[in-house]
């Protein structure tokens, strides 16, 4: 079987050859209608007569020729597109992932070269209005909204209107009202969902099955929190009503899984992946990046053997070594930053969590716990630093966690923390129903220090 990156040269060589065959076919048109025209005029102005010979001749030069010609506008062409569209898509899909996974510090700087090209500058536009756009955001009950395309990329699709059951509040941004999009929020009926970044797996449908309404992947979460009040209801939602549709947005299409939970307990994940829609019921209620869920919580069994318990002094060949240290209970426990390492470490220390003694209590506790799951700033880079150049100027070459949010079903609320400012914020669902408009608020990301010196 091909490699992936084997398939993608094969592709690239493909698509070299149609280019060259085009041009091929196009000289092979004009010049030869220009030959004979301009044969027809000179045997008539001169009346040289045109022998077999002098044909086969000129023909075969003009074959050369345009061989020639072709190979010229196929390089020509080539570098053409290199330096003024892939290198600047390149930029604008590598962004547009780094915010799908949450970091809105991103920037698409001025493309050099083509100041010409509108469309790439109305995508940078927008994106950069996006990216600076994210932020705690609500959208209330009765919002007109589509699922499919948008008004500023010009494919929004009509059959894809709706109207929201549900208010909805949690992280997200509104860079046009008709087009809303959380990557995590909570409805007025306690429903909690968010999304994460599934590299390398999510695989959507081409177009939508008869009778189900198409639904873009950055615009799932809303579109749930909009119409569902229940896990159940997410479930009927995704097995009988909607298709999730292959439609890039800003030039790519988001490789995405999400989770959702309700007042009830139960958590669920959803995975499309290429043999279908995975639905997974009943789970740890813990969700991390590739691979599935399902290699995940196999993958714990590797870790059966961690406890909260310190172990016993230590038998060994008729020596009793004691324990010198605490902790010795979850030694193997991985410390990286990879997704497995994530996942195993908030299952774990989710089945050794103290519960809460009110929320409060509960939301502290949790903070606590996924900070186990953060990535520092500078401990995870995605770039070398010969491959950044002036183009990527504006995207941060590390993965790091911007913020944190928790999500409370019983009271409403959103919480959140900012890499900047580790004060826990919060907003009130209920106490924002009566708005009729979608608003946003801000993270307060400074640092925010309290000096106990004075008073």
């Amino acid at each position: 079987m091909m490699s992936g990156k084997g398939k993608r040269r094969l592709e690239g060589w493909l698509f070299a050859l149609r280019r060259y065959l085009a041009f091929f076919l196009l000289m092979a048109f004009v010049i030869s209608c220009c030959m004979l025209l301009f044969l027809n005029e000179l045997s008539a102005a001169t009346g040289i007569a045109l022998t077999k010979d002098k044909i086969e001749s000129a023909a075969k030069l003009t074959f050369v020729n345009i061989l020639f010609l072709s190979r010229l506008c196929t390089v020509i062409d080539g570098l053409r597109r290199k330096w003024l569209v892939e290198r600047p898509v390149r930029t604008i899909v590598r962004s547009a992932e780094q915010i799908m996974k949450g970091d809105f510090s991103v920037r698409i700087p001025p493309l050099p070269g083509i100041e010409n090209n509108s469309g790439f500058d109305v995508i940078a536009d927008y994106f950069n209005r996006m990216a600076q756009g994210s932020a705690p955001t609500f959208f209330p009950r009765g919002q007109v909204y589509y699922t499919c395309g948008s008004k500023w990329e010009g494919n929004l699709v009509e059959d894809s209107r709706q109207t929201a059951a549900y208010a909805a509040l949690g992280t997200g941004l509104i860079i046009s009202p008709e087009s809303p999009v959380l990557y995590e929020g909570i409805n007025e009926k306690g429903l909690m969902g968010g999304q994460l970044y599934y590299r390398e797996f999510a695989h959507y449908e081409d177009a939508p099955q008869p009778g189900r309404l198409a639904v873009q992947p950055p615009f799932v979460v809303y579109h749930l929190l909009a119409q569902c009040a229940s896990v159940e209801e997410v479930v009927q939602q995704l097995q009988e009503k909607i298709s999730l549709l292959a439609l890039p947005m800003l030039g790519t299409v988001p490789s995405l899984h999400w989770t959702f939970c309700d007042r009830t307990g139960e958590s669920i994940v959803i995975e499309p992946d290429g043999d279908g829609l995975h639905i997974y019921r009943r789970t740890i209620g813990v969700m991390t990046n590739s691979p599935s869920y399902s290699w995940h919580r196999l993958n714990l069994l590797n870790y059966a053997g961690l406890r909260d318990l310190d172990y016993d002094a230590v038998q060994l060949c008729g020596d009793s070594i004691p324990q010198c240290f605490s902790g010795s209970g979850m030694q193997g426990l991985p410390g990286d930053f990879s997704s497995p390492s994530r996942f195993v470490r908030l299952a774990m220390l989710k089945k050794c969590a103290v519960p809460g003694q009110n929320e409060t209590d509960g939301v502290a506790k949790l903070f606590h716990l996924m900070q186990s799951a953060a990535f520092p700033l500078g401990a995870v880079r995605v770039s070398e630093p010969g491959h950044v150049t002036e183009r990527d100027a504006g995207v941060v070459p590390f993965d790091y966690t911007l913020y944190t949010v928790v999500l409370c079903a019983q009271s409403l609320r959103c919480y959140w923390t900012s890499y900047e400012n580790q004060r826990v914020q919060y907003l009130e669902l209920e106490r924002l129903l009566e708005r009729s408009e979608p608003v946003q608020f801000d993270f307060h990301r400074e640092p925010d220090f309290l000096c106990r010196n004075e008073g």
